[in-house]
């Protein structure tokens, strides 16, 4: 179904009205899908999402190469069939500011490629089987769809550099923007790279301690929701050190030191020159910083504390998490009651419209259809001959096959040990 901006209300700014429209549409809802209580499509199997027989080592992703770049400029994320629907929106409201930038998405999951999908404001779609990613079965297995989705942003972040763009962002599918970027482009004219912190401000009540400034220390000082770079050495380099070090440590394990991405950007602007720490208000507005960032709304226009708001991210969306937390900070006014009420609105429209995010992770079981928990995927990255031994673990009949070695093992003993209760894990 067809994205659609509604016109533009006289006192409202269309920045921040624009709702979806799901009556015209683009591609009929049952013709890609999977429905319930139907035979799964062939391009759901899981062998299919690991087919890399077509890919070129070392070269661009297959659909990237046959792109015809059509900007200096591009915005992408890297995201799991089940977050399209907020893709959607994202790419819709970036479009409506920018229709000169080009918007990727990077899709960690299975994909129907021979089906021709067109999906309104996206300019390309690239499965992750393109991506040039060594051992890739191995590697793939060894994460889960967060830890997945994270670890690929370096490597097609260095792709679109490889491509030619002058600028790269990336951006998480659940964040809408709501003003023109030009102040971020600006930015990347006198410097390498941006982030965004996830607060520029001391707490002031318990409260703000808790739920943010420590949740900050556990899961890194930057927001890699965002991140902008630009095609210079320096921008280079940073991307080749993020990505060097997800080849192995994207991971979820506090016990480490580690949450994905994101806490290896906490050395970044000490390792590498032409860093910038963005502290315009407006950019990655969120439950962790809206205690100092009230959102407002003035002739038509949204602000963030005394600054435009440019993006917002609606970051633990499905789990009611920011509605709880504004309400902790005492920040949830009408304002911010309508800007949710909208996106509520558009997400259940993107949802209806793109049957094709039916939340079944592809690489969520081995091939026989068994479960595959994190617990078993923990035991097979942590142990190095494992990881030698087994090359295509999803492969329950593969030889020697992983599934037989876990199985044997005993599924509960690997549970207990490498998932017990009461472990050190997210706290908030």
């Amino acid at each position: 179904m067809k994205i659609l901006r509604k016109a533009a209300a006289a006192t409202k700014a269309a920045a921040s009205k624009a709702v979806l429209n799901a009556n015209a549409p683009r591609y009929a809802p049952n013709r890609v899908g999977h429905q319930g209580g139907a035979a799964e499509p062939e391009w759901l199997d899981l062998r299919s999402a690991l087919d890399v027989s077509s890919r070129k080592s070392n070269a661009l992703p297959e659909p990237l190469r046959h792109h015809t770049k059509r900007a200096t400029t591009v915005a992408f994320c890297s995201l799991s069939r089940l977050y399209l629907p907020k893709a959607r929106i994202f790419a819709e409201s970036l479009k409506r500011f920018h229709p000169d930038w080009e918007y990727h998405i990077i899709i960690n999951d299975a994909w129907p490629e021979d089906e021709g999908i067109e999906i309104d404001d996206i300019d390309l779609v690239v499965p992750i089987r393109h991506l040039s990613i060594d051992r890739f079965h191995s590697w793939v297995f060894g994460m889960d769809a967060e830890e997945l989705c994270c670890a690929t942003r370096p490597y097609y972040f260095r792709d679109l550099m490889e491509a030619g763009y002058e600028r790269v962002f990336f951006f998480d599918p659940d964040i809408e923007v709501f003003a023109p970027l030009d102040p971020l482009v600006d930015m990347l004219d006198s410097h390498s790279v941006l982030l965004t912190p996830h607060m520029d401000k001391p707490a002031h009540s318990d409260a703000e301690i808790l739920y943010s400034e420590m949740s900050v220390l556990a899961h890194g000082v930057y927001n890699l929701g965002f991140l902008g770079a630009r095609n210079d050495a320096n921008g280079r380099a940073v991307i080749d050190f993020w990505k060097h070090r997800l080849t192995r440590y994207s991971l979820k394990e506090h016990a480490r030191g580690l949450w994905t991405d994101q806490k290896w950007f906490n050395l970044v602007p000490v390792y590498f020159d032409g860093v910038h720490v963005l502290r315009h208000q407006g950019c990655n507005v969120a439950s962790w910083n809206i205690s100092g960032r009230p959102v407002t709304e003035r002739e038509g226009r949204y602000f963030a504390g005394e600054d435009e708001l440019l993006f917002f991210h609606f970051s633990g969306y499905d789990r009611g998490v920011p509605k709880r937390m504004f309400e902790v900070f005492r920040q949830f006014n009408p304002v911010l009651e309508e800007l949710f009420a909208l996106y509520q609105r558009k997400h259940k429209i993107a949802s209806a419209a793109t049957p094709i995010s039916e939340p079944r992770w592809a690489f969520s079981q081995f091939d026989n259809g068994a479960p595959l928990p994190w617990s078993v995927r923990k035991f097979y990255r942590d142990t190095l001959d494992h990881r030698l031994m087994y090359r295509e673990p999803f492969f329950a009949e593969a030889d020697p096959s992983f599934y037989q070695h876990a199985r044997h093992t005993g599924f509960d003993w690997i549970a207990a040990e490498y998932d017990p209760p009461g472990k050190l894990r997210r706290y908030f």
